[in-house]
């Protein structure tokens, strides 16, 4: 397991220089197939103004191509509850969607979530029944954190990034000293 996790923490120091999103995400999926021996899997996220789900990447080995989530299906209800959820055995399961029933075996859904905004989940299938472990249900959770935080992290560097060269223009605009100080009236630029 520490073999595992010291692989997952470099995918996380990878993900400080991703350019997208997508990236953060395609690293993340790819590390869960390697550390759960998983066969392919996909990731949903929400949009951000509209609330549905989008499709952001599925691995070029995904033998189908997945529906859009169900309002009552798993990547809504593991959205929802924020938990790990494991499906052994696909061919009883009455929530997940026949297409995804025809190729595989065995399903886990992970949450992208931190703090209390969720961001979607990643979904990763198994060919052929898979036993999942609480080791599983450990390294399901960390990934899922661990792309949350990454995400925030693009996020609000990306926003600090807009946030200066906004205020970069506005300073080479104007033809006015501007002054920057501390709360105490101490000038610092």
């Amino acid at each position: 397991m520490l073999q595992k996790i010291s692989f997952l923490n470099e995918v996380v120091l990878a993900c400080i220089r991703a350019t997208a999103e997508k990236e953060i995400l395609q690293k993340f999926i790819h590390a869960g197939l390697k550390v759960l021996g998983a066969d392919f899997g996909f990731t949903w996220v929400r949009d951000k103004n509209q609330g549905v789900f989008e499709l952001i990447y599925k691995t070029p080995n995904t033998p189908f191509y997945p529906m859009q989530p169900r309002k009552k299906g798993r990547t809504a209800k593991t959205f929802k509850s924020r938990t790990v959820i494991f499906v052994r055995d696909a061919s009883r399961d009455k929530s997940l969607r026949s297409d995804a029933k025809q190729y595989t075996q065995s399903v886990v859904f992970v949450p992208i979530w931190y703090k209390n905004y969720v961001y979607g989940n990643i979904i990763l299938c198994y060919k052929k029944s898979h036993k999942f472990t609480d080791e599983d249900r450990a390294l399901c959770t960390f990934i899922g954190n661990s792309a949350a935080q990454a995400i925030t992290i693009y996020r609000l560097n990306h926003s600090m990034q807009d946030l200066q060269s906004r205020l970069a223009t506005i300073v080479e605009s104007t033809e006015d000293a501007v002054l920057s100080q501390t709360l105490n009236g101490t000038i610092t630029t």
